[in-house]
C-alpha cells in the first residue's frame, strides 16, 4: 500500500500526514510513510513527533501522580498500568516518527527492541536511537525504557500526603483516550467526594463512548453508599460473587489477577474480557463430560469446579478442585483430543468461558501468556502424577 500510495506523489503524502491525527488512522499512516519518500514531511513528522513526547510526558507525569495514593486500590493500580501503558505507545509514536527521518532502514529494528522484554535489546535500540538525528526531541520518553527511571517512578518520588482525588482524576476524566477515561471513571468511585460525583455524571449522560458512559454510571452506584455515609465512614466492596453479572471493567479487574493473564497490558486484558462468556453453574451439575471434544475453557470467578476421571462423573475418582483464578478445561485445547477428565460444579458456580479458536490466538500473539499456560502444564502433569501414585499405594 505504502509504495502505490508513494506512486501518487505529493497530494498522497499529504493525505497520509494528516491520517496521523486521526487516532484510527496513525499506526497505518506512520506505516505508509516508511515506503514514501519524505523530502517535504520533515516540518510535518517534526511537529508529530513532538506531541507525542508532550503526551507521553503528561500521562507519565499522572501516573507517578497515582503513586502513593491508595497504593491497595485495584482500581487505581489499573489506571496506572493504563497510564504507564498509553505513555509507552504514545513514545512509540515519537520515536517512529524521528525514526522515519533520521534513520529509516533501522527504525523498525529500534521499536521492536524497545517492544521486546529483553533488557539488553532494549538496551542495543536505546543506543541505535541516540545516533539519530533529532534525537534530543526524544529524551524525555527514553527514560520510560530506563531501569532507573522506572524504579524511581515506581517509588512515588518524596514522602508526603497523598494528592486529593478530585485534582489527580480530573484532568484524567477528560482526557482524549476513552480507555483513559473509563479507567479513571472506575477509580473515582471509591471516593465520596461531591465533585467527581458531577464529573461522572456528566460522562455517564453524555460521553461519545459507550464503556465511558457505563462505567461512569456503575461508579455513581457504587459511590451513591459512601456520599450518603459520610467521609469518615467506610463501605465494604462488592463482593464478586453477589454481583447479578459481571461488568467488562470488572472482568478485567478479575482478570488481572489471574496468572495466564496478569502479565497483559490493560487494554489487552480488555479484548480478553470482551470475548469470554459468563456462564453459571447449580452445585452438582456437569459444566463438561470426559471424552467430549475440547472446544473451550474456563476460569473460574467464584464457587469451585472438581476435575473427576471416570465414566459416571457422579462417581468418578476426584483428580482435582480448582477456585477463583483457576482455569480448567484447557488441556484438551492444547492436546486437540477430547477430554481427559469431567468438569463439575462443586457448590452454585461463576465462570468466564474462552473459546477454542479466541484462546489459540490469545497464545499465538501472547508469548508470556504461552509461557504461563506451560508451567501450569507441568505443574498439572506433576499433580496427576502424585494422584497416581496415591491410587497405586
Amino acid at each position: 500500500v505504502g509504495q502505490m500510495l508513494s506512486g501518487l506523489g505529493q497530494r498522497a503524502q499529504a493525505s497520509v500526514l494528516e491520517a496521523l491525527n486521526d487516532p484510527r488512522l496513525e499506526a497505518g499512516a506512520l506505516r505508509a510513510l516508511e515506503q514514501m519518500p519524505l523530502t517535504t514531511a520533515g516540518p510535518a513528522l517534526q511537529a508529530y513527533a513532538g506531541a507525542q513526547v508532550s503526551r507521553a510526558g503528561q500521562y507519565r507525569a499522572w501516573q507517578r501522580g497515582l503513586h502513593g495514593f491508595e497504593p491497595d486500590d485495584e482500581r487505581l493500580r489499573l489506571l496506572r498500568d493504563s497510564l504507564a501503558d498509553a505513555a509507552r505507545k504514545q513514545a512509540l509514536r515519537g520515536i517512529h516518527a524521528v525514526g522515519l527521518l533520521a534513520d529509516r532502514a533501522a527504525v523498525a529494528l529500534a521499536l521492536q527492541g524497545l517492544n521486546s522484554p529483553s533488557s539488553s535489546q532494549q538496551a542495543n535500540a536505546l543506543e541505535t536511537i541516540d545516533n539519530w538525528t533529532g534525537r534530543d526531541a526524544l529524551r524525555p520518553v527514553l527514560a520510560l525504557w530506563d531501569s532507573g527511571a522506572a524504579a524511581s517512578a515506581s517509588a512515588g518520588g518524596p514522602a508526603g500526603p497523598p494528592p486529593e482525588p478530585l485534582h489527580a482524576l480530573t484532568p484524567i476524566l477528560h482526557d482524549t483516550d476513552a480507555w483513559l477515561r473509563a479507567c479513571a471513571a472506575l477509580a473515582a468511585g471509591g471516593h465520596a467526594d461531591a465533585s467527581l460525583q458531577g464529573q461522572l455524571a456528566r460522562l455517564a449522560e453524555s460521553d461519545t463512548d459507550p464503556l465511558v458512559r457505563a462505567t461512569a454510571a456503575a461508579a455513581l452506584e457504587r459511590a451513591a453508599p459512601r456520599l450518603a455515609a459520610g467521609p469518615d465512614q467506610t463501605q465494604g466492596e462488592p463482593n464478586m460473587q453477589t454481583l447479578a453479572t459481571l461488568s467488562i471493567m470488572d472482568r478485567i479487574l478479575f482478570l488481572k489477577r489471574v496468572r495466564l493473564f496478569s502479565t497483559l497490558p490493560p487494554a489487552e486484558l480488555k479484548q480478553v474480557a470482551a470475548i469470554a462468556l459468563e456462564q453459571y453453574y447449580l452445585a452438582g451439575e456437569v459444566i463438561t463430560r470426559q471424552g467430549e471434544p475440547g472446544d473451550e475453557m474456563y476460569i473460574i470467578v467464584s464457587g469451585q469446579v472438581r476435575v473427576v476421571a471416570g465414566a459416571d462423573p457422579r462417581s468418578a475418582t476426584e483428580l482435582a478442585r480448582r477456585g477463583p483464578g483457576d482455569y480448567v478445561g484447557e488441556m484438551a485445547i492444547i492436546s486437540q483430543e477430547p477430554r481427559m477428565a469431567s468438569l463439575i460444579s462443586e457448590g452454585d458456580t461463576r465462570l468466564l468461558c474462552i473459546e477454542r479458536t479466541q484462546f489459540e490466538a490469545i497464545l499465538r500473539e501472547r508469548p508470556e501468556a504461552s509461557l504461563a499456560v506451560m508451567r501450569m502444564l507441568i505443574a498439572r502433569i506433576k499433580e496427576i502424577q502424585t494422584v497416581s501414585s496415591g491410587q497405586d499405594a
